[in-house]
């Protein structure tokens, strides 16, 4: 039954499966250059702007913070 069911991508080919692949095995220094390389090249195509995500990380985590202070009333 190694046949092609349609051109969708993800879709059994050959007898191969794309969810049979085992992640590679990187050490923490490669996975953090591999992370490092994609948010340099997100922001060098300007998909990505740091001063506005760090604003929003921020306001993120100032609303945990107030969260975290204040316990909701029940």
């Amino acid at each position: 039954m190694n046949q092609k069911l349609s051109g969708k991508p993800g879709a059994v080919q050959n007898g191969s499966c794309p969810m049979t692949k085992k992640p590679k095995k990187e050490s923490q220094k490669e996975q953090s250059a591999r992370f490092e390389k994609a948010v340099q090249d997100m922001i060098d195509a300007r998909e990505l702007n740091p001063t506005e995500a760090e604003e929003a990380f921020e306001r993120a985590m100032s609303g945990v913070a107030r969260s975290l202070e204040s316990p909701p009333d029940e």
